[in-house]
């Protein structure tokens, strides 16, 4: 996602950008799946904390922004640190999910 599509959607209201999420959630449903949907933010997306004025006179001067590898190395520790945390959820949510369409307990046969 470049800064000016970053601005774009911060002006209209978004706090949060998915890169796939709703692409795969979309195919899922298309095969007939059920789909929850869980979006891990690991990092600011480019041009993400400045004001527009700053960010603007930023972009014109350095260019479009291409991620370093150490911009690379901080997202995957960042999803890494949450992988336990998320691991959690998933443990926790699986008995919900699977018991969801199973018929109440003392419901005839």
């Amino acid at each position: 996602m470049t800064p000016a599509e970053c601005r774009l959607l911060r002006r209209l209201g978004a706090d949060a950008v998915g890169m796939s999420t709703v692409g795969e959630a979309t195919a899922a449903r298309h095969l007939g799946l059920r789909v929850l949907g869980l979006s891990l933010i690991t990092n600011m997306a480019a041009g993400g904390g400045a004001s527009d004025d700053e960010e603007e006179e930023e972009a014109e001067r350095v260019g479009p922004e291409v991620a370093t590898p150490n911009e690379h190395a901080a997202v995957l520790e960042a999803a890494e640190g949450a992988a336990v945390l998320i691991r959690d959820l998933l443990v926790a949510l699986a008995p919900l999910l699977a018991n969801r369409d199973a018929p109440p307990k003392g419901a005839g046969p």
